[in-house]
């Protein structure tokens, strides 16, 4: 997949599924916990994120191919009129996103007609820090909304300008959770 692509399945049926918890076990999932699961038919807008694994923080670059991406989702699900997008945390995971990042990026880029119904799923599965995984999850929602504050606060008008606040702030990636405890951890 290009750096500006998206590629989409169109007509998909989820017909079966794992718990959260049974999720969390990757590789080790008990093929026992299925459950059924019918689902209406489904596009499903695949896009690639910038792997941050091994980085301290965003190049311009990663940055940039991250908002495209986001921004590509939003734009598929509006051209093919989808009711509903159900997106997440876009290279949040072994690709060490930071994730409050992600979903800044998800609020800023959601259509703004009120036509499409943008659900964020922000799952995190494991701790690499003191904090249990609902306070992460609650923590990585606080930050993003603190960061559309600071955005707002400075009076950003356009994404550029956003992207250029949001890359002064060397935004780390999610390596030990440093994403979301890094400055709050004791």
């Amino acid at each position: 997949m290009g750096r500006g692509n998206a590629c989409t399945y169109q007509g998909v049926h989820i017909d079966i599924w794992w718990n959260r918890e049974q999720a969390a076990q990757k590789n080790s999932l008990d093929i026992n916990a299925v459950e059924d699961c019918h689902s209406q038919p489904l596009t499903i807008i695949a896009v690639d994120a910038p792997v941050m694994r091994g980085r301290g923080s965003y190049s311009k670059e990663a940055l940039e191919m991250l908002a495209k991406k986001t921004y590509l989702v939003m734009e598929v699900g509006q051209c093919l009129a989808a009711p509903t997008i159900l997106s997440g945390l876009l290279g949040g995971g072994a690709f060490r996103g930071n994730r409050p990042l992600i979903l800044l990026l998800h609020l800023l880029l959601q259509p703004v007609e009120g036509s499409i119904d943008v659900q964020f799923h922000h799952p995190i599965f494991w701790s690499f820090s003191r904090f249990t995984i609902p306070q992460l999850e609650q923590r990585m929602l606080e930050l993003a909304d603190d960061m559309l504050l600071r955005l707002s606060a400075k009076g950003v008008s356009t994404l550029r300008e956003a992207l250029e606040e949001i890359f002064s702030w060397e935004l780390v990636t999610s390596h030990d959770d440093i994403d979301i405890v890094g400055r709050y951890a004791s």
